[in-house]
């Protein structure tokens, strides 16, 4: 025993350093350096070594700024999912390397309903740890075959290797979102059920590049919405609709500017008296060419676009303006109804504007009704009561 203790103090070093590594002023390491020479760390060797440990702290330090980098990039600064930049790559990658076999991939794009009205009831907080959850649950059900990225505010994407057939694929997406939507999230204090809805683009048939795949997994999502399915593969006729709305989009912005709508009035009689009790106002769009096109045409193409909030306003300053022009004519006061649709309700600057225009007009608020669909009273309950009861303070 002796005899091993003494080898052992031989062994043990006649000197040591220690160097500390800082980064941003903070210390994340310590160099430990040992010499059986006590002269090893005299003043030049020293001078070396420190010289040494600050070329290794900042070798840290750029390597640590240029994770960053790469993380901002491509990744989701709030869920950790991949972005739509690295979609894209992983896209560009397997279309090289034929991931999935000679059956290719495919791309889902996932809609969460209803984030917004979180988002703006419990806020921001509330919407990142859902969507934080969301991710969570959408990597943990695509397993390690696939990769889960968030591509907006709203949305996800999937980009799996494809099952045999296009049954198979539709099939996958059918069982994740019916199992998605017995998910329960906790926020707060209270569990949240969510759902979902989808579009589907499958490589290489609906797209041989990323960009291609994207949009047209996206223009099946934007049908899925408009359509009220819960999803929908993509086909060529959605590009076609897609490049027709945009189109229909842009001429609602000219029509809007050039003063092409119009008000006609139903008028409202009572069958009591015979009497006109009052009068609807149904908008319509003299559409340049001479065509009188239909509301249900264009104002979903409105509310998608928020343009309906200019034409909404025109709408009821209208009204208002042919109602006086009416009565200055000798003709009785008239009650006029305009319809509202439900996103000029949630808007915050709506009661304002309705104030203002009745002002404006100098009309009674008596003399306008607004008009509106038993579902936009049960989407955000409580918030379109308190609207509602505001608007009738007013007098309308």
């Amino acid at each position: 025993e002796t005899a091993a203790f003494q080898d052992e103090a031989a062994r043990a070093p006649a000197a040591m350093a220690l160097l500390p590594l800082v980064v941003a002023d903070e210390l994340v390491a310590v160099m430990l350096l040992c010499a059986a020479d006590g002269r090893y760390f005299e003043d030049e060797a020293l001078k070396l070594l420190t010289q040494l440990a600050a070329n290794l702290a900042f070798t840290l330090d750029y390597l640590g700024k240029a994770k960053q980098l790469h993380d901002l990039q491509f990744y989701d600064g709030v869920t950790g999912l991949a972005n739509r930049s690295l979609l894209l790559e992983r896209v560009e990658q397997g279309l090289r390397e034929g991931l999935g076999g000679s059956q290719g991939m495919a791309l889902y794009l996932l809609d969460l309903e209803r984030f917004k009205q979180v988002n703006d009831h419990l806020g921001r907080v509330a919407g990142d740890s859902l969507l934080k959850q969301v991710g969570t649950w959408l990597r943990r059900h695509c397993g390690n075959t696939g990769l889960v990225a968030r591509v907006g505010v709203d949305q996800c994407a999937l980009l799996l290797p494809r099952a045999a057939g296009e049954a198979a694929a539709v099939d996958l997406v059918d069982t994740m979102l019916a199992a998605f939507v017995k998910q329960p999230f906790r926020l707060q204090d209270s569990m949240l059920r969510m759902a979902a809805k989808a579009g589907i683009a499958l490589c290489p048939e609906d797209g041989q590049d990323p960009e291609t795949l994207y949009r047209n997994a996206e223009a099946a999502l934007k049908q899925a919405k408009l359509r009220g399915d819960r999803r929908l593969r993509y086909s060529p006729q959605m590009s076609a609709t897609a490049a027709e709305r945009m189109s229909l989009e842009t001429r609602l912005r000219q029509a809007l500017e050039r003063g092409e709508f119009l008000l006609h009035y139903q008028p409202k009689l009572s069958l009591h008296s015979g009497k006109l009790s009052g009068a609807e106002a149904l908008i319509r769009w003299q559409d340049p060419r001479g065509e009188l096109v239909s509301p249900a045409r264009f104002i979903p193409v409105l509310e998608e676009t928020g343009l309906i909030h200019e034409v909404g306003a025109w709408a009821i300053h209208q009204a208002m303006a042919d109602a006086r022009r009416w009565r200055s004519a000798g003709h009785p006061p008239v009650r006029i109804a305009v319809n509202v649709s439900p996103v000029q309700l949630r808007n915050p600057g709506f009661l304002p504007q309705v104030w203002r225009t009745i002002a404006a007009a100098q009309q009674s608020p008596a003399d306008l009704e607004l008009e509106i669909t038993e579902s936009v009273i049960m989407d955000g309950v409580q918030q379109n009561i308190a609207v509602l009861q505001a608007i009738r303070e007013m007098g309308v």
